[in-house]
């Protein structure tokens, strides 16, 4: 058994994201007699109580990804002739090892809520 990483699986589209910080931002602000009382007048409702301006935290969304590595048992058996279960033996034979492999992966993409997937085979 093999247990070293042999193919890196990169699925995006899944659902939520994070948040990563872009700095400070400014933000101007005024405060109407209006915004604060329900008994005004309406010549002094637009009259200002406050105005200033605030710092606040800016934040960026950042889509989720969720990176998986696959052992060489894990190669070896996406890529062999052996048929799974879910998929017709006699078409699953004249499929190259790559779209065998793609196959597999396609179904791990699905099976994590994922859009779609990038992948790259691992050198010795």
């Amino acid at each position: 058994m093999n247990n070293q990483p042999k193919v890196l699986l990169t699925i995006e589209g899944i659902e939520g994201a994070t948040l990563h910080s872009k700095g400070i931002k400014k933000i101007k602000f005024v405060i109407r007699k209006k915004d604060l009382y329900s008994n005004y007048t309406k010549k002094d409702a637009d009259k200002i109580m406050r105005a200033g301006t605030r710092k606040i935290e800016d934040f960026e969304s950042v889509p989720c990804k969720k990176s998986i590595k696959l052992s060489y048992d894990a190669y070896d058996y996406m890529t062999s002739t052996a048929s799974p279960e879910w998929y017709f033996k006699k078409d699953w034979n004249r499929l190259s090892a790559t779209n065998r492999l793609e196959l597999h992966l396609q179904r791990i993409c699905d099976a994590n809520g994922g859009t779609s997937f990038t992948y790259s085979i691992l050198e010795d």
